[in-house]
């Protein structure tokens, strides 16, 4: 094997250690695995958000990537969709996706406040900074991109989408309903621009995200073993 083929054999095996890392719990003490644990489930599922509105994508969809690591702070999500032919940006949405076995405490006390200051643009820059590195992804550079991006901070192209686990017991539009409770606030906005989306979880919560990484961490050794 050539020095560069060597090289180039260890890196992807480095991808895949890294990837398997990702999704094991670490941590010398029950604290910082219990830490561990709650950005592992939270990285799963921020990678299953993405992977839904993605597949409800076109080719001049671009979103921003889930959080690789657990120090990785800002926006859970964004996703700028361009119209087909122009350099102009139809609809910019915001997500907030939170693991979590208290849905409507953490909509309340986190997803709500994060959303409102959006709203009020105290987080402009963050949003504007994160709109520019996508739709430069549609081949806009420089100022076009950036004046593009200033749409972002118009409301009315602006669209909030919450996605929370929850338990079976959330099983009526009722129950929806007073989950997402204060939703309303955020207000001059159309109803279809406050999504609210949930992934029903029968059973614990984390054993669940347990058996869904093993599955990936299986998925990968699979794909490592056929391919590499």
């Amino acid at each position: 094997m050539s020095p560069l083929r060597r090289n180039c054999f260890h890196t992807v095996c480095q991808l895949y250690a890294g990837a398997r890392g990702q999704l094991r719990i670490r941590g010398e003490t029950e604290t910082q695995k219990e830490a561990s644990r709650y950005h592992r489930d939270g990285f799963l599922f921020e990678c299953i958000s993405w992977i839904i509105a993605r597949q409800a994508g076109n080719d001049r969809t671009f979103m921003k990537d889930p959080h690789i690591t657990s120090t990785t702070q800002g926006l859970d999500g964004l996703m700028i969709e361009m119209d087909p032919n122009k350099p102009v940006v139809l609809q910019a949405t915001i997500f907030e996706d939170k693991c979590t076995e208290n849905p409507r405490k953490k909509f309340k006390q986190e997803v709500l406040p994060t959303f409102t200051d959006h709203h009020e643009n105290k987080r402009s820059r963050e949003l504007v900074a994160n709109a520019v590195v996508l739709i430069k992804e549609s081949g806009l550079n420089g100022t076009a991109a950036t004046r593009a991006a200033a749409t972002v901070l118009d409301k009315h192209f602006r669209t909030y989408r919450a996605a929370l686990t929850v338990g079976s017991t959330i099983n009526s539009a009722t129950k929806r309903k007073k989950l997402f409770k204060g939703y309303r606030n955020l207000a001059d906005i159309t109803q279809a621009q406050r999504l609210g989306a949930t992934l029903v979880v029968d059973g614990p919560l984390r054993n669940w995200f347990q058996a869904l990484a093993d599955l990936a961490i299986e998925a990968l050794n699979k794909f490592e073993a056929d391919n590499v």
